[in-house]
């Protein structure tokens, strides 16, 4: 685990806004997920999603970060990864007002 957050703060860029996806993290909607990526699209920040490994991610790591829940449960890397794909294009069909949210 201590190996694994070396790395991922190695590919943090100074000024990024680094968000961990845990389960334990701030519940959102899909109306709300989109508004918070449009808020920080307008300010121009750059966004890093850390999702854990399959030991999960260190307090320390979880302290340091915005905290955003995908769900209650725990995913398996691969799975949280796809499920995060798929909010971010669903983030941005809200934004844009495609029919692919109804």
């Amino acid at each position: 685990m201590a190996r694994e957050e070396k790395a991922i703060l190695a590919k943090i860029p100074a000024g990024a806004n680094a968000v961990v996806c845990a389960e334990d993290g701030q519940s959102m909607n899909s109306p709300q997920f989109a508004r918070w990526v449009d808020d920080q699209r307008r300010e121009e920040k750059d966004i890093r999603l850390i999702i854990g490994g399959a030991y999960g991610l260190s307090a320390d790591l979880k302290g340091r970060f915005k905290t955003l829940s995908l769900s209650p449960l725990t995913f398996p890397h691969r799975l949280a990864l796809e499920v995060l794909i798929e909010q971010l294009y669903r983030a941005f069909t809200i934004l844009y007002s495609r029919p692919y949210h109804k």
